[in-house]
């Protein structure tokens, strides 16, 4: 176990206030105030704060209240915050490395596996919070709580200031397994052991790396209080698998690598309580999104000790999300397409 303590930086504490206009999903909004991590909560927060039921909801006929926010930006500010204090973290790591030397015997070449557990629980911790996260810490939880002091509704219940930037956010929990192996050998030696001819020419040296990052939890509660954790692991962008697997290639001073990169897919929103909050370009409800590989590739060749010459190949197969039901289309992601970059590196 590591204990460690990381004090704001002078950029975090002290940067400019600037103006800035932002939309929000208002939590107490007809449409939000069934979601969120307690929607119990959520709805008896909201009930608290006697909003006009300003709108009549076409789906139930219900006076319901709808904000402005959603839909108009309200002004802010963001910057710095000199009331940031400092974050801990205790820390747990622990790992295990196999190398079988009996491979090298059986067929060829050098392998090994590993596995390495990380473990964090960070508190205080610093980051920085959109509007909608903002309010959706005050009214997701037991108030009053600081988050709540960090916008201003007029006398209709309309947002028309916030303050947004880094705060301390509570808890924040994290756990993740890390899974490795690698193979390298000789091109000659691979070539003799599949011929079962003894090659001794120099064709190079390959090794193929494979890693997978599995994700146990990542919990948050920014009231800072334990019971309140609530994990999304699963859930867009913190998929529960991500994996990568390298080709590598050496002969002399030629190198060259291909790479394909995975994630596991999963929920689009794991506390959201409408099935067609989310919709596919086929006005579908899609709840979950698939998960999807990419491919990276290059070439390079050392000049001399100083000067290496490189070509990047990004996105191989030119995925652009539109060849499988997954969620990056519905984001309005753009694929970059494929992409070639030319680089030169000098020391001196």
């Amino acid at each position: 176990d590591q204990t460690a303590i990381k004090a704001p930086d002078i950029g975090d504490l002290f940067g400019p206030q600037v103006t800035t206009y932002q939309f929000a999903s208002d939590p107490c909004d007809y449409r939000f105030i069934g979601e969120g991590r307690d929607p119990d909560q959520r709805a008896a927060n909201c009930a608290a704060e006697g909003l006009p039921l300003n709108f009549t909801d076409p789906s139930t006929g219900e006076r319901v209240f709808r904000s402005k926010i959603v839909t108009e930006t309200a002004t802010g500010v963001s910057g710095g915050n000199p009331n940031l204090f400092n974050e801990s973290a205790v820390t747990e790591s622990m790992g295990v490395v196999y190398r079988p030397e009996w491979f090298a015997d059986l067929v060829f070449g050098n392998l090994d596996f590993a596995v390495d557990y990380i473990k964090i629980d960070l508190t205080d911790y610093i980051t920085s919070f959109s509007v909608t996260q903002i309010m959706s810490s005050c009214y997701d939880y037991s108030q009053p709580n600081p988050f709540c002091d960090r916008f201003q509704r007029d006398a209709d219940g309309e947002v028309v200031y916030f303050e947004q930037g880094l705060v301390n956010a509570g808890l924040r929990n994290f756990a993740t397994y890390v899974w490795k192996s690698n193979w390298a050998f000789d091109m000659s030696e691979a070539l003799s052991f599949l011929t079962r001819n003894n090659v001794s020419t120099d064709l190079g040296t390959m090794a193929i790396r494979w890693r997978a990052f599995n994700e146990e939890y990542d919990a948050s509660a920014s009231s800072g209080d334990p019971e309140d954790l609530a994990s999304f692991t699963g859930q867009y962008g913190n998929d529960e698998w991500f994996y990568d697997t390298t080709f590598e290639y050496v002969y002399r001073n030629w190198y060259a690598w291909l790479s394909a990169n995975s994630r596991s897919g999963g929920k689009i929103a794991l506390f959201s309580a409408n099935d067609d909050a989310y919709l596919d370009y086929n006005e579908q409800p899609m709840t979950e999104y698939k998960g999807y590989t990419t491919f990276d590739g290059g070439l390079g060749y050392r000049v001399d000790e100083n000067l290496t010459l490189r070509l990047v190949a990004g996105n191989l197969m030119d995925y652009d999300g539109s060849e499988e039901d997954v969620f990056d289309r519905e984001l309005n992601w753009v694929s970059p397409g494929r992409t070639l970059t030319a680089v030169v590196q000098l020391r001196f």
